[in-house]
């Protein structure tokens, strides 16, 4: 008998995930992940392509010893602290420079078999990127948000390659086009330069999806760097109201590999991390929503001519026996809804996926057909498991879509009258004498909320006078405190525990986030875009906190002279609203997030169209 040899050789020479790993579903240990990703062929040959930020352990190489070579930030510090945003670096400090080709070329010469190395700026470089006056100077605005830093940071990266490539030959440094520098430079690139392109959009085979992609990839494709991308597959299912929001688009796949056929080395795939109740599970969350389409993506990334209708068929017919037509449906059908109303981005709410996406009469066939699916397997073995797995699966699904359906429920009062007062506030009697605010929601109306939060508010014609008591969960293992290198002034305090006031009219509106100890952050916002909003700083504007126990108080007085509307409206009369940022996690759980509001927003806290009437009593 003779034996049959077959050798291939894949397309993409990188096929990678994040999050890769189940770690919420006992039934998925880790080995059964890696043999499941060995046997569909990801991994790669060149070491490791993708770019990430590359300067989070210079936080602490340098921080106490040469500070000088991180950001410098705007109220003259430098940023010393990983969190928030990672590492960030003066691009402009000659010895910064030397001290990154010095890494790169130990990089490599350390890890002999890999072909790359990544330079690229911390996290969120639009707020944490340097200030002093070379960085500033570089800073292109008529590029667009997207090209902002295009120059900076690729010319650095530039700078990086060819001193490297004196020493190293043959090695390349990779950077991610992604947020301010997502547009490629106005100078070619080193030859042994290579790109990531992060794509945001979650795919689907339309026509905006495709011209989106084919358009980033044109724009890189003509610097003739090597091509790697970054794609998020996670992006559909974060965010309060999306959470539990399956996508299935394998056939879609087919149609976008395509277009990228000879232009892009290799994809690396981000899963969500996030489950159908919104807790970061540190792993690959809802597997069962993506099992299809990864294995698509695997076929595909190592021959992009492989017949995906055949390869379902088989997946349907061999994985699920006597269940095969029903799953083979609420696949087919899933996919198709997909494809009509899938993620765009600006688009992407509650609304969006659960009336016109998924609507209820919808999810309610697509259970019905998977409850079909159990009741042909029967007990027949190993069929019956996989089909009631399946229907468990996607039990996310069926409840976020029950929980958004019928009427809200009870809210606040949407129109508040603040009572005047002769002084300002200060014993407790004195604060009962102003309106209340309490009973606060999560922002959609649907999710329970185990912080609690009361405000009082009372006004004398010159200031807005505010207190709020905000209570944390009995029984907390911990909260997130803003720590001290966030400042007490503009600090990203949304990230913490904190509070939030606005006070709007029109599409203007003043925020205010309090958090403890004694920190403010105070801007002003023109919508829909939100650009130097915290170049806004109240001059007036009294702030302080106290810890008491298992809740903190907070004190606001607010001028209001300073409140400059150019709209038109009463002089006594604001749109407004209040928020609440509980971050906390208990004995054993996952941090969860708390975002509670007195008036529901079904979106973002800037939905102004959704605030309240605030009136000053005369």
């Amino acid at each position: 008998m003779n034996k049959l040899f077959i050798t291939s050789r894949p397309v993409y020479d990188t096929r990678k995930t994040f999050y890769s790993i189940v770690r919420n579903d006992p039934d998925v240990q880790h080995w059964d992940c890696e043999q499941w990703y060995r046997r569909n062929r990801f991994g790669g040959s060149v070491g490791d392509p993708v770019a990430n930020h590359s300067f989070n352990d210079w936080i602490k190489r340098f921080a106490k010893t040469k500070p000088e070579y991180l950001a410098l930030q705007a109220d003259g510090s430098r940023k010393t602290v990983f969190e928030p945003g990672g590492g960030h670096v003066c691009m402009s400090h000659p010895e910064v420079f030397k001290q990154t080709v010095a890494d790169k070329i130990a990089e490599f010469k350390r890890n002999k078999f890999t072909s790359f190395a990544k330079v690229m700026p911390g996290d969120s470089n639009g707020l944490f990127y340097c200030k002093c006056p070379p960085c500033q100077k570089k800073i292109r605005p008529d590029m667009g948000d997207q090209g902002l830093y295009s120059n900076v940071v690729w010319g650095y990266v530039n700078r990086v390659a060819g001193e490297v490539a004196k020493v190293m030959p043959g090695k390349n440094i990779v950077c991610c086009a992604y947020g301010g520098y997502l547009r490629k430079p106005e100078f070619p690139l080193m030859p042994n330069v290579a790109v990531t392109l992060c794509f945001y959009p979650v795919p689907r085979g339309t026509l905006a999806y495709k011209t989106m992609w084919k358009k980033l990839l044109d724009e890189w494709g003509s610097t003739g760097a090597k091509l790697y991308v970054w794609e998020y597959w996670n992006a559909s299912r974060y965010g309060r109201g999306v959470y539990g929001t399956p996508a299935i688009y394998p056939r879609q796949l087919k149609e976008i590999y395509a277009m990228d056929a000879g232009r892009v080395n290799g994809r690396a795939i981000e899963m969500p991390d996030i489950d159908g109740d919104g807790k970061s599970v540190h792993g690959w969350a809802d597997w069962i929503y993506d099992i299809q389409n990864l294995y698509a993506a695997g076929r595909l990334m190592w021959d992009p001519g492989a017949d995906i209708d055949k390869e379902l068929e088989n997946y349907y017919t061999n994985f699920f026996g006597p269940a095969a037509a029903p799953v083979r449906q609420f696949h087919e059908e899933m996919e198709l809804a997909w494809s009509r109303k899938g993620f765009l981005p600006g688009t992407w709410d509650y609304q969006r996926v659960w009336k016109e996406l998924y609507p209820p009469a919808f999810v309610d066939r697509m259970m019905g057909l998977l409850k079909e699916a159990v009741k042909l397997a029967g007990n027949k073995e190993p069929y019956a498991y996989r089909a009631r797995k399946l229907l468990k699966g996607y039990q996310p699904f069926d409840r976020n879509s029950r929980m958004f359906r019928g009427g809200n429920r009870k809210t606040n009062a949407f129109k508040i009258t603040v009572p005047k007062t002769a002084a300002a506030p200060k014993s407790a009697a004195d604060w009962k004498k102003g309106v209340v605010l309490k009973d606060f929601c999560d922002s959609y109306n649907v999710y329970k909320q185990d912080s609690e939060t009361v405000m009082y508010l009372l006004h004398d014609n010159k200031n807005l006078y505010v207190k709020a008591e905000c209570f944390i969960p009995k029984g907390v293992a911990g909260v997130l405190w803003a720590p001290p290198s966030t400042g007490k002034r503009d600090g990203m305090l949304w990230n913490y525990e904190s509070l939030e006031f606005f006070l709007a009219r029109g599409k203007e509106s003043y925020q205010f986030i309090l958090a403890p100890d004694s920190c403010l952050l105070d801007a002003f916002n023109v919508m829909p875009a939100k650009k130097n909003a915290m170049k806004w700083n109240s001059k007036k504007v009294k702030f302080s906190t106290m810890k008491r126990g298992i809740y903190w108080e907070g004190f606001l007085t607010i001028p209001l002279d300073e409140m400059k509307f150019t709209g038109k409206g009463k002089a006594n009369e604001f749109r407004f609203n209040a928020y609440r940022n509980c971050r906390y996690n208990m004995p054993g759980e996952p941090a969860k997030w708390e975002q509670s509001c007195y008036l529901p927003t079904y979106g973002g806290f800037h939905n102004i169209e959704r605030f309240g009437t605030l009136i000053l009593a005369r």
